[in-house]
């Protein structure tokens, strides 16, 4: 009787030691899905903004603000309550004459960022992402269609 009586108390010892480093685990994985999610939403939306930065008219989209005032505006918009645990995002809007580039990045909170210093990271993981887009004056771009079309219907 004494042997089943010892036995009892041994699962509670062993939860005792496991359940705090599954909960752990199951944290980690919840920053690394917001990480993650946070990746991919600057990525989609530093691309929309370099996007509509190359539709942008000079005078006639908005005619307060210039090129590049324009795309910081809004990718700052397009990244508002959409990020999440991020603790601070930054964005370069780099204009030249035919290309337009930004540069993107997040910083995400995680816990336990005292254990993540030592391996270096500062306050939790950054990330940062670079998107291009060039602007085609679609004139010029329909013509060359169309003459392209010409040489392939005279087989050239």
């Amino acid at each position: 009787m004494k042997n089943n009586n010892s036995k009892k108390g041994s699962f509670t010892v062993e939860a005792a030691i496991i359940m705090p480093l599954i909960f752990i685990v199951i944290i980690m994985l919840i920053y690394v899905a917001f990480f993650l999610y946070n990746r991919c939403i600057i990525a989609q939306k530093t691309y929309i903004a370099a996007l509509r930065g190359c539709l942008y008219e000079e005078g006639v989209t908005d005619k307060v603000l210039d090129r590049n005032a324009y795309i910081t505006k809004q990718t700052e918009d397009l990244y508002e309550n959409k990020l999440i645990a991020a603790q601070s995002s930054y964005s370069n809007v780099n204009v030249e004459k035919k290309e337009i580039v930004i540069k993107s990045g997040i910083l995400v909170k995680v816990p336990f960022s005292t254990l993540l210093k030592k391996q270096g990271y500062k306050n939790g993981w950054q990330t940062s992402v670079e998107k291009r887009s060039f602007m085609i004056d679609e004139v010029d771009f329909i013509r060359s269609c169309k003459k392209l079309e010409r040489l392939n219907k005279d087989g050239i």
